[in-house]
């Protein structure tokens, strides 16, 4: 659910900025 909800989630927010780093965390829903 944090897929475009980004805000209650700091970890998340740096996801959809760096699109190539799809084996940190929350990478893989996010794509």
């Amino acid at each position: 659910m944090a897929r475009g909800a980004v805000i209650p989630r700091p970890q998340e927010e740096y996801v959809p900025a760096r699109p190539w780093k799809v084996g940190e965390k929350g990478a893989s829903p996010n794509r």
